[in-house]
């Protein structure tokens, strides 16, 4: 559906770019040299199934990094259990997982904030939202960075370079019904940058809200159903 731009074959790549340790021993800003193994990226057409023996089949040296959707799917599964006690919201990270609305309001008030906000200090909001039986997924390169010679280094890997995206979006939220499908947007996005990006989730019809290095916020079409006050956002 993302023609690639999300792919859970990136773990060779994104371990080669640094990322080869929890992000709390490597501290934004701190020097990394990572890896020389090779970056096998592209290959998520290769992974096969075997339901009979509930085995997954990789290529040879190929890894994967579930870690794009997972906390979608775990913050689902659990707001489906609460769910059977009223009206719950799960925050997994950031990323958020609505069950039913409470009381007489169309969902639960929450919001994207603007990026790169010290973490000591409240952060903007950048666009208010309704949130209501669907999951809103952040993926963002504001916080988990790292330096590498000259270089500034991420987490998140372009699939179709084996290195971290370079564009100008920081943040990137899709809401969905689906956490996966919401998870794998998002990262999908970022990825394609600030013009592909929001084409690409108008062709799906999804709601997006994307966010640059310059402050610049892009809205798609679907997004205006859910946000509290309607009025267009931009540079």
């Amino acid at each position: 559906e993302t023609g690639g731009l999300f792919d859970p074959t990136v773990l060779t790549a994104m371990l080669a770019a640094g990322y080869d340790r929890s992000f709390e021993q490597i501290g934004s800003g701190a020097v990394n040299c990572g890896t020389t193994m090779q970056r096998a990226t592209g290959q998520w057409q290769s992974i096969a199934c075997d339901a009979a023996r509930h085995a997954v089949l990789l290529p040879a040296g190929v890894g994967l990094d579930l870690g794009g959707i997972a906390k979608g799917f775990t913050a689902e599964q659990v707001v489906n259990f609460l769910s059977q006690w009223g009206p719950c919201l799960v925050d997994a990270g950031g990323d958020l997982t609505a069950g039913d609305a409470p009381g007489n309001y169309p969902g639960w008030p929450v919001a994207i904030a603007m990026p790169s906000t010290p973490a000591e200090l409240e952060p903007p909001t950048a666009v208010p939202l309704w949130l209501n039986n669907a999951t809103l997924a952040t993926s963002g390169v504001d916080y988990r960075w790292w330096q590498q010679g000259d270089r500034r280094l991420h987490h998140l890997i372009d699939p179709r370079t084996g290195l971290p995206a370079a564009n100008k979006v920081v943040t990137a939220s899709v809401l969905c019904a689906d956490a996966c499908r919401a998870e794998a947007w998002a990262t999908a996005t970022l990825v394609a940058g600030e013009q592909l990006g929001p084409a690409h989730l108008n062709e799906q019809r999804l709601a997006g809200v994307l966010i640059d290095a310059d402050g610049c916020i892009y809205q798609t079409k679907a997004v205006y159903r859910f946000v509290m006050d309607a009025s267009p956002a931009g540079c």
